[in-house]
């Protein structure tokens, strides 16, 4: 079938529309399971910590009353420092937590992992909408500054939404979907 120009730019406008429709959807749906699992009056068994530094884009330390915990954000893997991206994947975490000027985070302990650090999710209040609580997993996979880590995902209690959170991220093809990127995990193995 032949389109005429015009027809053809008709046909282009609509499908960039129904992408951008289809986008929406998908981040209002991303919005509501984050919601159902925190009911915006405080996220359960959650605890307020002070960021003292980002290691790279899925660890950091926190403290509280002279305590001090090495976090392990559960459900993704950012690339690692020395793999392309993996700069990139700390900085844009530290902007995230700067949308914090006092520099506090809400998390969530899940567990401790091997190596001792607290697997948690964590959120985060902006200062220009301290009503509102942002997943810090989550926008770090619509961003494209890490995976799910499908080995762990799942022993998150928002684990479906940091799924739809990637799909965005590589509907998008924003950071790691923005070329091939091997993945952290396979890059850790071939680096022992």
């Amino acid at each position: 079938m032949k389109f005429s120009k015009r027809q053809g730019l008709l046909l282009l406008g609509l499908l960039a529309i129904a992408a951008i429709v289809a986008r929406f959807d998908a981040i209002e749906g991303l919005q509501a399971s984050i919601q159902a699992f925190d009911s915006g009056s405080g996220v359960p068994n959650s605890e307020h910590w002070l960021v003292m530094d980002v290691s790279d884009g899925d660890t950091l330390r926190v403290g509280l009353d002279g305590e001090i915990k090495k976090l392990r954000i559960c459900g993704i893997d950012a690339p690692e420092i020395s793999q392309p991206l993996g700069n990139e994947s700390r900085a844009y975490l530290e902007s995230l937590l700067a949308l914090n000027q006092e520099g506090r985070i809400i998390v969530v302990p899940l567990e401790e992992d091997q190596y001792g650090r607290t697997v948690a999710e964590l959120f985060l209040q902006p200062d220009n909408r301290p009503d509102e609580e942002i997943s810090i997993n989550a926008e770090m996979l619509m961003a494209g500054m890490a995976f799910v880590y499908p080995q762990y995902v799942s022993g998150c209690p928002s684990d479906e939404a940091l799924k739809r959170a990637e799909a965005i991220g590589q509907e998008a093809k924003v950071g790691v979907w923005a070329t091939e990127h091997q993945y952290p995990w396979d890059y850790r193995q071939e680096n022992r």
